[in-house]
């Protein structure tokens, strides 16, 4: 029989094992939901961030679908020129364009031609007949670039000049008279179209010309040699002329 103050101490010994046992336990517990509550856990700053990144490639594509179609940008010119430089009459005028539009949309391009200030009706292309290309006229081009979208502001052109081209003398002289009578048809051509006018600079005694039908007419007379060199000259009114220079086999008897 054990005696009763053994008992009493055997009886602590095991309640203390009990609850040792049991406060391990718990202990152990509590760490392994600390970890768990931690590997779960994310930092609200980084929880942010990481919110904000997996909204982005939508803001993106908003974005981009937002300047397409509801913030276009007009399409503008950069440059406008002719061609060819300079500019004759008779000659078809081309104008090169460069345009640039912001959203990389196809560009169409309007042409309003004016001569001499008066529109060209029915002309939006970007080049001018020769037969409405004249020397003196003054020439400009306003374009109009556009988009599905929207339409630029028209931007004109440089003012050109057409040049005047001087005419030209296609005929030879005679170089002998017939029967005392000296006669020569001067033939020229003006790629303007100019009315020409004709004159002599240089002639024998008695020589004439008719001023608009270029005819020389002379009735042949003794004539030293210094008076048989001649001098055509032929004039457009608009600057441009042309000389021509011969002399007679005619000399005094």
């Amino acid at each position: 029989m054990i005696p009763a103050h053994k008992g009493r101490l055997i009886g602590l010994i095991a309640l203390l094992i009990v609850l040792v046992f049991f406060l391990t336990r718990q202990e152990k517990a509590s760490e392994k939901a600390q970890e768990k509550a931690v590997g779960n856990s994310i930092p609200i700053e980084n929880q942010q961030k990481t919110e904000a990144n997996s909204d982005a490639p939508s803001q993106t594509h908003n974005t981009a679908s937002l300047n397409s179609k509801g913030e276009n940008t007009k399409p503008v010119i950069q440059s406008i020129q002719f061609s060819p430089i300079p500019v004759s009459a008779g000659e078809t005028l081309r104008v090169e364009v460069v345009s640039y539009d912001q959203d990389d949309d196809f560009v169409q391009l309007r042409y309003e031609w004016r001569v001499n200030g008066i529109p060209i009706i029915g002309n939006d292309m970007n080049t001018l007949d020769g037969d409405q290309v004249h020397s003196g006229d003054q020439i400009l081009v306003y374009v109009t670039p556009s988009d599905l979208h929207a339409t630029g502001d028209p931007i004109p052109s440089p003012l050109v000049t057409v040049l005047n081209l001087a005419p030209e003398i296609v005929s030879l002289p005679p170089n002998e008279d017939s029967n005392g009578r000296y006669t020569y048809q001067v033939e020229a051509k003006d790629k303007d179209g100019d009315t020409l006018t004709y004159s002599l600079l240089r002639a024998p005694p008695g020589m004439e010309i008719g001023t608009t039908t270029g005819l020389v007419q002379w009735a042949v007379v003794p004539a030293t040699e210094s008076q048989s060199s001649v001098a055509v000259e032929v004039t457009d009114g608009k600057g441009g002329k042309v000389i021509q220079q011969f002399r007679l086999k005619i000399v005094s008897k």
